[in-house]
């Protein structure tokens, strides 16, 4: 019986209706035919096999993956067949068998752009980091023009070195963590302004994160013209940026005038900051050399009076050495970093995954571990991040976070903040309930559950007062908040504090 010219219309109108159980019928009909015909009919017999298989790959997927190894059978290089076999054993489970044939996908039809994304999807489901990163290579040559697929690259590098760094955090590899972070930094905001040869005048193009927005928090705008300014004065400010300085400084002016919460910016605003929004203009990655903690305290005291607590709660003076506070402080009142602008409770945040991270930061991490053997020895340090607080700020609001341990420290001299008694950390004698999960013990929407909570539990909050290079350690399922700053203002006298999650 001769078969219809026109039957893969057909199948693909069956397909497209969800008339399954017809498409089965037609498709085994076809394939009855097609295998009468001999080798004459191979082409339509993998045809018909593939439709088999899109047919039962929902409900049946042991039988469509077996038809569609009869179809590559019959055509082992076929870029639809290939696909869908990984597909389906992706939805199965089956994550090494995908990757094979997403790879053989990529091998016999490396021109097909799909293939590729298939392929690397599929190797960033698997957290494979260093093949993606191979792989993110060998694609970049094929398609090193097209906008679709640099898009992608970008975004799966960055989480690809991520991935890396996280797992060097693991591994307690702070050096090769330190590596992955910077790297991915530069894929994320572009490269520093500092690292410009300095023959380079016009203003450099940020990074795919880094998008103006028409209008943005008056308080954000005020800290990121005060930062250029003390950049300025400092002698750190790159010389790219400073032809801008003049128009910087006459937005400030007409910002410190006007007390509108939410900034429109202008046309010539706009075109003022769009290419310095966000960006790297100063990120010193310089190595640190010296103690980074007070060789003065005793760790080992420390450490057994915050075992022998009732609560997990201890907090002691004079964290840092002298020269690894001034560094610290330094980075982070010139690093450009500070993105993540919380409107409603007044600070700005930086996160160790954009930029938040320096030698001397892990280096810190890395020496508490030693200092603290018994609390930190086995736990990597998870996260970091750091917060800046306006003098109008209420601080962050009450919560428990994602870890074991919290280290907090705070790195803002005493002559800044006005209630020498407050500015600093509350911190509850009671853990958010084991079957909470982090919306419900760290959104904004949980609060008034988070306050009935600790009354039922009849909690017990301490307030620790504000000291620069005071540090607080403590279990991070208590329940804490900022203790409500009243600071100075000014930009040098901005409350900052560095969170270290371990664990």
């Amino acid at each position: 019986m001769r078969i219809s010219a026109n039957w893969l219309e057909t199948a693909v109108a069956l397909l497209q209706a969800k008339q399954l159980p017809k498409l089965v019928h037609f498709a085994q009909t076809v394939l009855a035919q097609a295998q009468e015909m001999g080798e004459a009919g191979m082409t339509d017999q993998a045809n018909a096999y593939y439709f088999l298989g899109l047919a039962w790959s929902e409900n049946e997927p042991d039988s469509a993956l077996n038809a569609y190894l009869q179809a590559l059978k019959l055509c082992p290089k076929h870029p639809d067949y290939l696909r869908q076999t990984g597909h389906l054993l992706r939805n199965m489970g089956q994550e090494a068998k995908a990757l094979r044939y997403y790879q053989q996908a990529v091998k016999w039809n490396p021109n097909q752009l799909s293939a590729w994304f298939n392929l690397l999807q599929m190797l960033f489901q698997m957290q494979s980091w260093q093949e993606l990163l191979k792989q993110l290579e060998l694609a970049l040559v094929q398609f090193p023009e097209d906008p679709h697929f640099k898009t992608r690259e970008t975004a799966l590098r960055i989480s690809a070195l991520h991935g890396l760094a996280e797992s060097a955090l693991k591994n307690q590899n702070y050096t090769e963590a330190l590596s992955y972070y910077q790297q991915a930094f530069k894929y994320q905001r572009g490269i520093p302004w500092t690292d410009l040869d300095s023959r380079h005048t016009l203003l450099p193009s940020n990074g795919p994160l880094s998008t103006l927005p028409a209008e943005m928090s008056r308080d954000k705008w005020v800290h990121d013209l005060e930062q250029w300014i003390w950049l300025d004065q400092q002698g750190l400010l790159p010389k790219q940026a400073q032809a801008c300085l003049p128009d910087i400084q006459d937005l400030l002016s007409q910002l410190t005038e006007e007390r509108c919460e939410v900034l429109h910016l202008s046309p010539k605003h706009l075109t003022l900051l769009k290419s310095c929004f966000n960006a790297p203009v100063f990120w010193p990655q310089t190595a640190f050399i010296g103690p980074v903690l007070n060789p003065e305290l005793n760790f080992e005291v420390l450490e057994n009076n915050f075992l022998k607590s009732s609560v997990p709660l201890l907090w002691f003076d004079h964290f840092l050495s002298p020269e690894a506070l001034t560094s610290l402080r330094q980075f982070c009142l010139g690093a450009t970093l500070w993105r993540d602008y919380y409107a409603n409770q007044g600070y700005l945040g930086a996160f160790m995954d954009d930029g938040f991270v320096s030698p001397l930061l892990l280096k810190i991490a890395e020496a508490l571990q030693l200092a603290f053997p018994k609390i930190l020895g086995d736990k990597a340090l998870h996260y970091l991040w750091g917060f800046k607080y306006g003098s109008s700020s209420q601080g962050i609001r009450l919560h428990a976070d994602q870890a074991q341990i919290n280290l907090n420290f705070w790195l803002t001299p005493d002559c800044a903040n006005l209630n020498p008694a407050g500015g600093g950390l509350q911190v509850y004698d009671c853990c958010a309930p084991s079957n909470w999960n982090f919306q419900d013990y760290n959104d904004q929407a949980s609060q008034a559950r988070i306050q009935a909570y600790l009354l039922h539990s009849k909690a017990q909050m301490t307030q620790i007062p504000h000291r620069q290079n005071r540090a607080v350690l403590f279990n991070s399922q208590l329940f804490h908040r900022t203790d409500p700053p009243q600071f100075k203002q000014g930009y040098e006298n901005r409350r900052i504090n560095v969170t270290m999650l371990f664990g």
